[in-house]
């Protein structure tokens, strides 16, 4: 049956730029990129229990991800989710390459039946989410219809997710699974801290309770002196690069029109467009389906793509026309005006995407290659780049610390996500020029223009810094004495009130009454300020509640208990105990593949292709 689904054709599926991580993870390619520099295919970023991630698979799965934030939102991935995609790229790696040996070592394996009855009666959220009715619900009809018509290149892709990540993970899960227990002492004590009540008064002092505090400048001197590591900077390097963007020639924007009109012309014989649009269309979401865009409205598409198109009859194919995205011919299907009075098009399209050629790619790395030469032969960097490229500089940018992962292209200011740029910023001496190098959107040389190595940054340049620290320190200091004191007023017989009113403080009263989960103003939830509560009978007050991390000291009043109602745990155990077991299932699952990845030979050399760097402290020097 499996093969039935992977030998039908016809239906697209788009759900990869979305799917998770472990899926993109699965991504076998032979080449990563075209370039007339030759790419390091062969070399592995890293080595598990033997298995070798490739430089290309590692390469292809980040980059997946990161297209497919981009084209869902429309901007460019933030710094810190760049480095969270690749760590979490690179944790799939390693998970599904455990995964399988776990499950060979236990004499499982995945076969076919096992891949086909998932995917018919259990199919992943991510496959259900493409395919949803009027009401939003899950359409079982269309999926199971799309299981025998949809052809290989689309099906493909889910049977690798479904074999080497969702079944193991489900496998293994179960197994974990088997080792959990939830206990009726474990349910009724859930039941308790849900639902046992207390109303409370209480009274808590932290630091920000604290006005000013005196800071001399022998102090100052001092905490500086007493703690280097805080003030230490890092070394520091910048760089000056000349840029070349990738972007098409006049040669390649008109091979782009001369293919589109050679399309036109066969549509103007009367070759069928869907056909066509199979054959010869760039845009990969609608080529498979003929070419159809569905109904969209103006706004939608690009300004240039709307203006053709909502100016043309039901029915017509246009003349070939350019946006952003390349060359495009239109057919129009149909026109209407929505409930909300809005005019939608039904509309098909061909795309000639405008591709850099290898020839134009060529040419641009033969221009750096050259600037390259002069500047090793002693030119200036601005004479070798000529009066049409310019010469930027970036500022200082700090190295990162050792233990610090390395991030797969670190952003340096004024440069940006480039691979390999402060790793060679760090190894290498001012004045070196780099080899050529590259992102998707351009190519660069780099001359190491200034290195700043580590030291503790002077007293004057730190000093602000310096005195916050050690008003936070002393502000907290200062509230710890005051709460105990306060505390020690109230245990020797003055009221609650008397005693917050004696340090200019107010007592609190939560409007409802708390459970041990509660969240409360100023302190938390799960607090110490709640288990105290529920410590206490009805009437009493505590001593000081000390919670040393935030500086907080508090007491508190217990004005009434009101007992869990037991009657109620009938109702609500099976809910709990669901509950606990999904928590401790989630647990066990992970402290398993903790300790599998903690028992692993696992070798991660991703910082001998990427580079690692931060940004750069403001006023640093």
């Amino acid at each position: 049956m499996l093969s039935q689904i992977r030998n039908a054709s016809g239906l697209i599926i788009g759900l990869f730029l979305l799917v998770s991580v472990a899926l993109v993870a699965t991504i076998f390619i032979e080449d990563r990129r075209q370039s007339p520099i030759p790419d390091p295919v062969d070399m592995a970023v890293g080595e598990v229990e033997g298995v070798e991630i490739q430089i290309s698979q590692y390469d292809q799965a980040v980059r997946a991800q990161r297209n497919a934030y981009q084209q869902q939102t429309g901007r460019e991935v933030p710094k810190f989710l760049a480095e969270r995609i690749d760590e979490s790229v690179w944790d799939s790696f390693v998970e599904s390459i455990l995964m399988e040996k776990k499950l060979d070592a236990l004499g499982l394996r995945i076969t076919d039946d096992m891949v086909y009855a998932e995917l018919t009666e259990n199919p992943p959220e991510e496959l259900q989410a493409r395919f949803r009715n009027e009401q939003g619900s899950f359409d079982e009809t269309a999926y199971q219809q799309a299981l025998t018509s949809a052809g290989a290149e689309f099906w493909l892709p889910v049977e690798t997710y479904v074999r080497t990540n969702l079944l193991p993970r489900r496998l293994l899960e179960s197994m974990a699974k088997a080792t959990v227990r939830v206990t009726e002492d474990e349910i009724r004590r859930a039941f308790v801290e849900e639902r046992e009540e207390a109303r409370i008064r209480y009274v808590a002092i932290g630091p920000r309770e604290i006005d000013e505090v005196e800071i001399g400048e022998e102090e100052l001197r001092a905490h500086y002196d007493a703690n280097p590591s805080d003030y230490e900077q890092r070394s520091q390097a910048s760089l000056a690069f000349v840029r070349i963007e990738k972007g098409p020639s006049d040669e390649d924007i008109a091979k782009a029109k001369e293919r589109i009109e050679s399309v036109a012309e066969k549509l103007e014989r009367g070759t069928d467009f869907g056909r066509l649009a199979r054959i010869h269309s760039d845009d990969s979401g609608s080529a498979p389906e003929g070419g159809d865009l569905g109904w969209f409205s103006r706004g939608q598409m690009v300004p240039e793509f709307d203006d053709a198109v909502f100016a043309m009859e039901a029915g017509a194919i246009s003349s070939p026309f350019q946006t952003e995205f390349g060359w495009h011919v239109v057919r129009l299907e149909e026109k209407r005006t929505n409930e909300e009075g809005v005019e939608e098009v039904h509309a098909a399209h061909i795309l000639k995407a405008i591709k850099t050629s290898r020839a134009t790619l060529e040419r641009k790395y033969e221009r750096m290659r050259e600037i390259a030469d002069a500047v090793e032969e002693g030119e200036e960097l601005a004479v070798a780049a000529g009066e049409d490229l310019k010469v930027l500089t970036t500022p200082p940018f700090t190295k990162p610390a050792d233990d610090a992962p390395a991030p797969r292209a670190a952003h340096v200011p004024t440069l940006g996500a480039l691979e390999g740029a402060t790793g060679f910023a760090f190894e290498n001496e001012v004045g070196a020029i780099s080899p050529v190098m590259e992102n998707d959107e351009s190519l660069f040389l780099l001359r190491v223009a200034e290195r700043i190595e580590a030291h503790t940054r002077p007293f004057e340049k730190v000093r602000t810094r310096v005195e916050s620290q050690l008003e936070r320190e002393k502000k907290k200091e200062a509230a710890l004495e005051r709460g105990r004191a306060l505390a020690e007023r109230v245990a020797g017989g003055e009221s609650l009130d008397a005693a917050a009113e004696s340090f200019g403080l107010s007592v609190e009263e939560p409007e409802a009454p708390i459970t041990r989960t509660s969240h409360i103003d100023g302190i938390g939830s799960r607090s110490e300020v709640a288990g105290a509560a529920f410590s206490l009978e009805e009437g009493r007050t505590s001593g000081a509640i000390v919670m040393e991390e935030r500086g907080v000291t508090a007491v508190v009043e217990v004005l009434e208990r009101t007992p869990a109602d037991e009657s109620l745990l009938v109702d609500e155990r099976d809910e709990i105990a669901q509950r606990l077991r999904a928590e401790k299932e989630r647990f066990a699952l992970r402290s398993w593949m903790d300790a599998i990845r903690a028992e692993a030979d696992i070798v991660d050399t991703r910082d001998q292709f990427y580079g690692a760097g931060d940004v750069v402290e403001e006023g640093a020097s």
